[in-house]
């Protein structure tokens, strides 16, 4: 009798433990599912126009909807030489960008800076989401905070 009591009871785990990995295979949601908003922004381009003192003056070059001002740049970096892009990353701090072209951070102690639509950003480079229309300055000057 305690033996078929024994079968029933490792029975029953059996079948809720089934019961319950079912359960969950069939009604969580799929990692893979996007809402057709999410469709819709994913890898829409932008519009973006870029001035960089010395190279360029109000270029419009196309971005991706959830680039940052930091990649937009090391893209273009690859596809434009002249760039000379280099960034230096810091810890707690972000992404700052060292060099472009010729001008170095220090120089006449001057320092590469950047504003959006006007505005210096509080945030890195590689923080600051790009938007369309948004008109993006790199300036080569000294420290204006």
């Amino acid at each position: 009798m305690k033996d078929t009591m024994k079968k029933y009871y490792i029975l029953g785990i059996l079948v809720a433990f089934t019961f319950i990995v079912g359960s969950v295979v069939v009604f969580s949601p799929s990692s893979n599912t996007t809402t057709p908003s999410q469709k819709n922004t994913q890898n829409s381009e932008i519009s973006i126009s870029l001035s960089i003192d010395g190279l360029y003056e109000a270029k419009t070059v196309t971005a991706h909807s959830d680039e940052t001002a930091l990649s937009l740049l090391q893209r273009l970096n690859i596809d434009d030489p002249r760039l000379a892009l280099r960034v230096k990353e810091y810890s707690g701090l972000g992404a700052l960008v060292e060099n472009i072209g010729e001008l170095h951070n220090g120089t006449d102690n001057k320092y590469w800076q950047y504003t959006v639509n006007g505005v210096m950003p509080q945030i890195g480079t590689d923080k600051f989401t790009l938007s369309s229309g948004d008109h993006i300055k790199w300036s080569f000057t000294t420290s204006s905070q």
